[in-house]
C-alpha cells in the first residue's frame, strides 16, 4: 500500500462565513486549522485514553443519530483472519441494520490500523475549537467539554507512538499532525467531487434495492476515523517520518477502556447505573460504559465495579467531577439493586455483599464513601436485618458502638447473653439515625419492659419491701398514683423501670438472697421462718427507691430538680425508720385478750413518739382495705368501732381485752403522725386460734409467791407431776423484764414462763387505752410478793 504524504504547511483559508450548519462550504480545496492545544497537555494520556475519546464520540453519535437508548446499545464482535470487527445494529429492527462499526485490520506481524465509523453523522470545522461539541447539555452522553477529538489526535500523534490520525467526513479528509512551529494542526482537504459522485451513485443503487448498509463509510454522510495507517509526515521533532502501525496487543488493551466490548459477565443493571460483580472489574468505574482510569474521586479503592449513567467527569476524564456526587450515584445503584425488582438470581447475595462492605470496609472502600449521607432508609433496614442473622460462638450477636461505654461488651455478654460486636461510630450512627440499633442499656430496658409479671413469694421480706416502696411512692404527688409490678428480670441487671405510670421491678429484689447478691449486710443470713425474725434491710428499699427517683429524672416531662431529689431521698430514709416491724398477735389468758407486739428500729431518742395501734376485725364496718393501706391519716374517720390504743414507739406492745374469742382480728400499726407508714399487716387470728404454750418443767416465782398463787394465775391448772420451781433470781437477777406473760427461747426445748402477781394498773397521769385495750407502756411495773 502506498504511503500518503501530508503537507501541513499549505492552507487555503478563503472562507466567507461560518454558521451552525455546514461551515465547510467556503474552504476551497483545502484549509489548515491550528488547534489551540498545547502539545504537552494531558502528559499522562496515551492512545489508550485517545481510543476512549473516539469510542465515546462513536457511541454518542450512533445513539443520537438513530435515537437509541444507552441500554439498547450493543456491540457484536466477530473475528476473521487479520481482522477484528465490531458492529452496532439497530435494536428495534427485525432485519439487521448496521449503524456503525469498528474494524482493526492487521498483518502477519500483528501490526495494523483501526477504522471507527458511525453512520449518518458529520464533522464541522467549528468542532475543532476547544469547547466545540454537540453534547454540552446532554446528560445521556459523556462528552461535555468538546475536547475528545482533539485530545485523541494529540495523544496518537505524539511521541513515542506516532500513529497517524485521519478523519473522513462531510466530503473532506481531515489530517492531523504538526507544522514547522510544532503546533497541532488539522488540514481539511476536499475529496474529489468525482469520487464522491461515484460513491453516492453506488449508495443510491443499494438503497433502491433495499440492501442493508455494508461496513464501508460514506465520506459525505458518515464520520470515519482512521488511526495507525502508515503516512509520511512531520514528527513533533520536525523530522519527516513514516507513522507507526498499531500493535494488535496494544489495541486489545484499548478495548479495556469500555465495558461495551469484552464486558463483565456478572452485572446488575439499574436505572441509575450498573453494579459490576465480576471480580475482573474490581476497583473500576465507568461512565456510560467508558472507564475513568484514576478510579474514585474519593481516593479510595472500590471493592466492586460501577458504570454510572448520570455523573459528570472532570475535564481530565480521570475521575468523576465530585466525590460526594459519585458517592450518591453509587448509593442509588445499590439502593435500586437491593430494593427494586432486578434480574438477580439470588438478591440475598447482593445484600450479603453490601453488608460486608459496610461492616468491614466502611472507612477504606470507595463503594460506601459518605454513605451516611446517601443510604436509603429501606436499605438500612435490610442490612440491619441481615446483620442480625449472624451468630458467633453459637450465640446471637449484639452490635454496639466502638469507643462508647467501656462496660458495653461485658454487659452484652453477662446481661444480654449475646456476643458483642463493635461497629465503627459513623456506621453505628447510620443505623442509629433510623432507630434500628440500641445501646446495651437500652436493650436491657427494652427487654425488661417486655418482662412477664410474676407473683412474689409470700415472705416477710417481700411483704416489707413492697409495702415500704409503695408507701414511699405514696408520699409524693408525683408518684402517688403509680403502681409496682414485680416481673421476671431475666438476669438483665435492670432493677426498676418506669413506663406509663407503672414501675416494673425485678422480683429478684423481693428475695433476701437476690437483693443481697452484691451487697454486704449483717442480717442477710437471717431466716425468715424464725419466730423472732425482724425485717432490718431498709437499705434494699432505699436503694430501689433511689433508682426510682433517678428514673423519674430521666423522663421527658420530669420536673425533679436536684433539690427535690435530695428531699425525696432524705425523706425516704427517715420514713423507713418509722415503719414498725414484726407486728404480731399473741394469746392472752387475761379476759379473752390479744397482745399486739412490734419492733421499732428508730433511734433511741425517738422512743417516746406516739404510736397508734388498732385491732380491726374481719367484719370491720369500714370500707377500707387496711392491709393495703400505706399512710396514716390521724384526722380520718375509719368508719368503724374497732378497738385502738395509743402508746409509744418503744413500748413494744399493747393488750386488747374482752374480745370475741371466736372473731378474727388483724393489727394495724403506725406512728400517730400524718403520713406515717403502716407496718406490714399479718394474717387475722382469733383469741381461740391462739393457745398458750404447754407448760415445761420449770417456772419462775418470787420467794414470796407460792406455787398455789402461780397456779391461780394460770387458771388454777396445777403443774404436772414432777415439776419443780426455781427462784426468780436464778433466771432474772434484777426483776422481771416485762409485766406480762413472756415466752423466751433459751434452747430447743427450754420454754420458760414468767408470771406476774397483780392485774394491770393504769397510771393516772397517762391517757387510758382506747376501746377496751390496755397499753403496757401505761402500766405500773408489777410487784411480786
Amino acid at each position: 500500500m502506498a504511503v500518503e504524504t501530508d503537507d501541513f504547511d499549505y492552507a487555503d483559508n478563503g472562507r466567507k462565513r461560518r454558521d451552525l450548519g455546514n461551515d465547510l462550504e467556503d474552504i476551497g480545496q483545502s484549509t489548515t486549522e491550528i488547534l489551540n492545544i498545547d502539545t504537552t497537555y494531558q502528559p499522562g494520556w496515551g492512545p489508550r485514553e485517545g481510543f476512549r475519546e473516539n469510542f465515546q464520540n462513536w457511541k454518542d453519535a450512533i445513539m443520537r443519530s438513530f435515537n437509541i437508548a444507552e441500554r439498547d446499545f450493543k456491540v457484536e464482535c466477530t473475528e476473521s483472519p487479520n481482522e477484528k470487527f465490531y458492529a452496532v445494529y439497530h435494536p428495534r429492527k427485525k432485519m439487521k441494520r448496521l449503524l456503525g462499526y469498528m474494524r482493526f485490520s492487521y498483518d502477519a506481524m500483528k501490526l495494523g490500523s483501526l477504522e471507527i465509523t458511525n453512520f449518518k453523522a458529520s464533522l464541522q470545522r467549528r468542532h475543532l475549537g476547544i469547547g466545540g461539541t454537540t453534547k454540552a447539555d446532554d446528560i445521556q452522553q459523556m462528552g461535555q467539554y468538546g475536547e475528545g477529538l482533539k485530545l485523541s489526535a494529540l495523544v496518537n500523534r505524539r511521541h513515542p507512538h506516532n500513529y497517524s490520525f485521519t478523519i473522513h467526513s462531510s466530503g473532506c479528509k481531515w489530517f492531523f499532525g504538526w507544522n514547522s512551529d510544532k503546533k497541532l494542526i488539522c488540514k481539511i482537504q476536499r475529496i474529489p467531487r468525482a469520487h464522491l459522485t461515484e460513491q453516492k451513485e453506488l449508495a443510491a443503487e443499494q438503497d433502491e434495492q433495499g440492501k442493508p448498509r455494508q461496513a464501508q463509510g460514506r465520506d459525505w454522510e458518515d464520520v470515519s476515523v482512521f488511526i495507525g495507517e502508515p503516512r509520511r509526515c512531520r514528527s513533533l521533532k520536525g523530522e519527516v517520518i513514516t507513522t507507526s502501525k498499531v500493535p494488535l496487543e496494544e489495541f486489545e488493551k484499548w478495548l479495556s477502556m469500555t465495558i461495551d466490548i469484552n464486558g463483565p459477565t456478572d452485572v446488575v443493571r439499574t436505572k441509575y447505573g450498573d453494579l459490576i460483580l465480576d471480580p475482573k472489574f474490581e476497583n473500576k468505574i465507568y461512565i456510560h460504559g467508558l472507564q475513568l482510569p484514576n478510579g474514585s474521586k474519593s481516593g479510595k479503592k472500590f471493592k466492586f465495579g460501577y458504570n454510572l449513567l448520570y455523573a459528570a467527569t472532570g475535564r481530565d476524564r480521570d475521575t468523576t467531577a465530585d466525590a460526594d456526587e459519585e458517592a450518591g450515584e453509587i448509593s442509588e445503584i445499590w439502593d435500586s439493586v437491593l430494593t427494586e425488582e432486578t434480574k438477580i438470581e439470588d438478591p440475598r447475595q447482593c445484600l450479603a455483599k453490601y453488608t460486608v462492605l459496610l461492616r468491614e470496609h466502611f472507612h477504606n472502600a470507595a463503594d460506601v464513601f459518605n454513605i451516611e449521607k446517601h443510604i436509603d432508609e429501606e436499605v438500612t433496614h435490610l442490612v440491619w436485618e441481615e446483620m442480625l442473622k449472624e451468630k458467633k460462638n453459637g450465640r446471637p450477636v449484639f452490635f454496639y458502638e466502638a469507643g462508647g461505654d467501656p462496660r458495653d461488651a461485658s454487659t452484652i455478654e453477662q446481661r444480654l447473653k449475646r456476643e458483642p460486636v463493635p461497629l465503627e461510630s459513623k456506621l453505628w450512627k447510620v443505623f442509629r439515625d433510623d432507630l434500628l440499633c440500641l445501646t446495651p442499656l437500652e436493650e436491657q430496658l427494652r427487654l425488661f419492659r417486655q418482662a412477664k409479671p410474676t407473683t412474689p413469694k409470700d415472705t416477710p421480706f417481700a411483704k416489707h419491701v413492697l409495702k415500704g416502696l409503695k408507701a414511699l411512692l405514696a408520699l409524693d404527688p408525683i408518684t402517688a398514683n403509680s403502681r409496682i409490678i414485680p416481673v421476671d428480670g431475666q438476669g438483665l441487671g435492670v432493677l426498676v423501670n418506669f413506663h406509663d405510670n407503672e414501675w416494673k421491678l425485678d422480683d429478684t429484689w423481693l428475695t433476701q438472697e437476690g437483693s443481697h447478691e452484691l451487697t454486704f449486710c449483717e442480717d442477710q443470713n437471717k431466716k425468715e421462718t424464725d419466730s423472732d425474725y425482724v425485717f432490718s434491710c431498709d437499705h434494699v428499699i432505699l436503694w430501689i427507691y433511689d433508682n426510682m427517683v433517678n428514673a423519674l429524672k430521666l423522663q421527658p416531662e420530669s420536673n425533679i430538680t436536684a433539690e427535690k431529689e435530695a428531699f425525696l431521698k432524705s425523706m425516704a430514709r427517715t420514713k423507713m425508720q418509722q415503719m414498725p416491724r414484726a407486728i404480731k398477735l399473741a394469746a392472752d389468758r387475761y379476759r379473752n385478750g390479744l397482745v399486739m407486739s412490734w419492733v421499732s428500729v428508730e433511734p433511741c431518742n425517738k422512743g417516746g413518739m406516739p404510736i397508734k395501734a388498732t385491732l380491726h376485725s374481719t367484719k370491720c364496718a369500714s370500707n377500707i382495705k387496711w392491709e393495703d393501706e400505706l399512710l396514716h391519716l390521724p384526722q380520718r374517720n375509719p368508719g368503724c368501732k374497732c378497738p385502738s390504743a395509743a402508746s409509744t414507739v418503744n413500748s413494744g406492745q399493747v393488750r386488747f381485752m374482752d374480745l370475741d374469742k371466736h372473731q378474727e382480728y388483724f393489727p394495724v400499726l403506725s406512728r400517730d403522725t400524718h403520713h406515717a407508714m403502716y407496718g406490714v399487716v399479718p394474717a387475722a387470728v382469733s383469741p381461740s386460734d391462739l393457745t398458750l404454750p404447754t407448760w415445761r418443767p420449770f417456772y419462775s416465782v418470787s420467794e414470796k409467791v407460792s406455787p398455789e398463787k402461780v397456779a391461780e394465775l394460770f387458771n388454777n391448772q396445777p403443774p404436772p407431776k414432777g415439776w419443780k420451781s426455781v427462784t426468780h433470781q436464778d433466771l432474772f437477777k434484777d426483776g422481771f423484764p416485762y409485766a406480762y406473760l413472756w415466752l423466751s427461747n433459751e434452747g430447743s426445748d427450754a420454754q420458760i414462763f414468767v408470771a406476774k402477781s397483780k392485774p394491770n394498773i393504769v397510771k393516772a397521769d397517762l391517757k387510758r387505752a382506747l376501746g377496751g385495750a390496755t397499753s403496757d407502756a401505761a402500766e405500773k411495773k408489777p410487784k411480786l410478793g
